[in-house]
């Protein structure tokens, strides 16, 4: 696989940054509550991650919208991550299974 620039690494995560910094923003705006410093810093701290890894899940189907996915997961916050998980899931075959012992048996629950 070929390692991307790292400058381009930076600006997804600067971008995911402002996705989330705009949706603090925008939420300041619907509320009228005064903004706080740490949770601007909290937010775009989250969104850097999120867009991130959603421009990580994007790179391995479409490149082309990896900057669109960057703000887009970065807007979303923790939601995106939501998205990844469940989609990886979907798609892999993970959920929520109890595990079964190797010696278990589908009958087990008819006989007695």
């Amino acid at each position: 696989m070929n390692s991307l620039p790292f400058g381009a690494e930076i600006m997804w995560v600067l971008i995911a940054m402002a996705g989330g910094v705009a949706r603090y923003l925008d939420q300041y705006l619907k509320t009228g509550s005064p903004p706080k410093i740490g949770m601007l810093f909290a937010h775009a701290v989250v969104s850097g991650f999120s867009g991130y890894m959603m421009v990580q899940f994007v790179l391995r189907f479409s490149p082309d919208w990896s900057i669109i996915a960057a703000g887009a997961g970065g807007y979303l916050g923790t939601q995106g991550l939501d998205f990844i998980s469940s989609s990886m899931k979907n798609r892999f075959g993970g959920g929520n299974h109890e595990p079964r012992r190797p010696h278990d048996r589908k009958d087990d629950d008819n006989a007695a």
